[in-house]
C-alpha cells in the first residue's frame, strides 16, 4: 500500500514513552575498557536476558491462563491431556448433568446396538435425561447458553420440527431409533451434539464467593527472581546516584511492580483480574527495548501510520472508481443540449473574453514572425510559379514583386487584425460570430460522433485512472 500521509508525530511516542517509562537509564550501558569493568557488564546484560526470559514466559503464561476458558473447547479438541492438567487450576470439572447425559447416551447406543435391554425403558430414560436437561439449562452456570441454542437448533433442523423440546422426544423415539436408522442417528449425535456437550463444565467457587483460581499459586513461582533483580538492580541504581531514593526508583520502575502481585481471585479483589496482569507487557516491552530488539512505542504510532494510510488510498480509491463511472456514463450531446441560456451565455462571453485578449495583447506580439512566415510562403510559392518566372525576366516588371511583396503582406496582415477587433465592437458582427461558432460547435460534435473521438478520450481517461488505482493498490 502506498504511503499518502506524513508519518504520526515522533513527538507524541516520545510523550508516551516518558509517560511509560519515567526511568532515566533507558539507554544500556557501552561496554567499559577495563577488564573488571567488562566482566561486570557482561554479567549485567546475561542477567536482563535470563530476567527478559522469565518475564516472557511469565507473560505467556498470563495470557494462556486469561484466554483459557474463552479456549477451553478448542484445547479439549487438540489437546485434551493439557484441560485435563489446567482445569483444576481453574476450579473446572465436567459438568455432571451433563457428563451423565452423554455416558448414558453412550450406553444406549451400544444396548440398541447389540440388542440388550428394554428398548422402549432405555429411550423412555434418555427422554427424561433431555427434558431435564432442557428445564436446568446447565450451560448457563458456565456462561455456555448461546452453545446449547445450537444444540437445540440442530435438534430442530434435523427432527424438523420447530420446538427445541420436542426435538428431543422426537430424537429419541423408538420411531427415530429403529436399525435401519440406528448408524445415521448415532453418527448425528456424535458428530453434532456430542462436541458441543463435552463443551460444558463446572466451576467451583472459592472462600471468597468468586470462581476458584489457583493460578497465583503458579504465577508465585516467579516472583522471587524478579524481586532479586528489582533489589538488586535498585541498590545499583542507587549507589550510581541516578535515583535519590528507593521511592523515585520505584517510581521510574513502577511496571515491575506488578510482578510482586500474584494474579488470582484471592489477592486483587477485582473479579476476573486477569486482565491487571496484562500491563507486565510493557515491562517485557521495555526490556526488550533496552536490548535493542523492538522498541514497543513505536508500534502503535506505525499500526497508526499504516492504519491513516490505509485509509486514505481506499478512499482515493474509491473516488477514482466514481470518477471512472461518471466518465462512462458522460454524454457530450446530451450536455451541451441540457445547458441552459445562462450557461450558453456565459460560455459565449468566456469565448469573447478570451478572442479579445487573443486580438488585443497576443496577435500583436506575434505579427512580426506571422509576416515573415507569409512572406517567406509567397516568395517560396511565386519562385515555383512559371508564369512569375517569365514576368521575372521583365526588366520594370521582374523586381515589383520583391521590392513590395512584404509591404503587400504587412498591409494584409494589419487589416486582418483590425478586422478582427472591429468585429469584436461590432454587436452584428459579434452575433454573426456567435452563429459561426454555434455552427463549428455542431460540426465538432458530428465529426467527434463519426470518428468516435469522445469514446476514444473516455477510454484513455478510464485507463489512466486505473492504472492510478492499481499504484494505490500495490
Amino acid at each position: 500500500m502506498s504511503s499518502t500521509t506524513g508519518p504520526v508525530p515522533v513527538s507524541l511516542s516520545k510523550k508516551l514513552a516518558r509517560t511509560l517509562f519515567p526511568g532515566r537509564d533507558d539507554d544500556f550501558r557501552p561496554m567499559p575498557q577495563s577488564l573488571r569493568g567488562r566482566l561486570l557488564w557482561c554479567l549485567d546484560l546475561a542477567s536482563h536476558w535470563s530476567i527478559l526470559f522469565l518475564a516472557l514466559v511469565n507473560l505467556g503464561l498470563v495470557l494462556f491462563d486469561y484466554t483459557y476458558l474463552d479456549l477451553r473447547h478448542h484445547y479439549l479438541t487438540y489437546t485434551p491431556h493439557l484441560v485435563e492438567r489446567y482445569d483444576p487450576v481453574k476450579g473446572v470439572s465436567p459438568h455432571r448433568l451433563t457428563q451423565g447425559y452423554v455416558e448414558a447416551a453412550t450406553t444406549t447406543f451400544e444396548k440398541l446396538r447389540a440388542g440388550e435391554g428394554d428398548t422402549a425403558a432405555l429411550l423412555a430414560d434418555m427422554r427424561q435425561r433431555s427434558q431435564q436437561l432442557y428445564q436446568e439449562d446447565p450451560f448457563s452456570g458456565a456462561g455456555l447458553s448461546g452453545v446449547f441454542e445450537q444444540i437445540k437448533n440442530r435438534l430442530r433442523r434435523h427432527a424438523k420440527v420447530d420446538s427445541g423440546k420436542e426435538a428431543f422426544m422426537v430424537f429419541w423415539s423408538p420411531k427415530n431409533l429403529t436399525p435401519a436408522r440406528l448408524d445415521q442417528e448415532q453418527a448425528f449425535f456424535d458428530q453434532r451434539l456430542r462436541p458441543l456437550l463435552a463443551r460444558n463444565y463446572y466451576r467451583a467457587l472459592g472462600e471468597n464467593g468468586r470462581p476458584f483460581d489457583a493460578f497465583w499459586m503458579i504465577d508465585l513461582l516467579f516472583i522471587p527472581f524478579f524481586a532479586f533483580d528489582f533489589l538488586v538492580r535498585g541498590a545499583l541504581e542507587l549507589r550510581r546516584g541516578k535515583y535519590p531514593s528507593w521511592k523515585a526508583f520505584c517510581y521510574a520502575r513502577w511496571y515491575d511492580l506488578v510482578y510482586f502481585v500474584p494474579l488470582g481471585q484471592y489477592v486483587v479483589p477485582l473479579g476476573q483480574s486477569g486482565w491487571l496482569h496484562l500491563v507486565r507487557g510493557i515491562s517485557v516491552g521495555h526490556r526488550m527495548r533496552r536490548l535493542g530488539l523492538i522498541n514497543p512505542i513505536t508500534i502503535p504510532q506505525r499500526a497508526a501510520e499504516r492504519g491513516i494510510n490505509l485509509a486514505t488510498d481506499l478512499v482515493s480509491v474509491r473516488l477514482l472508481s466514481n470518477y471512472q463511472e461518471s466518465i462512462r456514463r458522460f454524454d457530450l450531446d446530451e450536455t451541451i443540449r441540457e445547458l441552459s441560456a445562462e450557461d450558453r451565455e456565459r460560455f459565449n462571453r468566456f469565448v469573447e473574453l478570451h478572442l479579445q485578449a487573443a486580438v488585443t495583447r497576443i496577435l500583436p506580439q506575434v505579427i512580426p514572425d506571422l509576416q515573415t512566415m507569409i512572406t517567406y510562403s509567397a516568395q517560396q510559392a511565386l519562385n515555383e510559379s512559371p508564369t512569375y518566372q517569365q514576368l521575372r525576366a521583365l526588366p520594370v516588371v521582374g523586381g515589383m514583386a520583391e521590392r513590395y511583396l512584404p509591404d503587400l503582406v504587412a498591409e494584409i496582415v494589419n487589416g486582418i487584425q483590425r478586422g478582427m477587433g472591429a468585429a469584436l465592437e461590432d454587436p452584428t458582427q459579434r452575433d454573426l460570430s456567435r452563429q459561426l461558432g454555434d455552427k463549428l460547435v455542431e460540426l465538432i460534435l458530428t465529426e467527434l460522433r463519426t470518428l468516435e473521438t469522445e469514446q476514444e478520450i473516455k477510454r484513455y481517461l478510464i485507463a489512466s485512472l486505473e492504472q492510478q488505482k492499481n499504484k494505490l493498490l500495490t
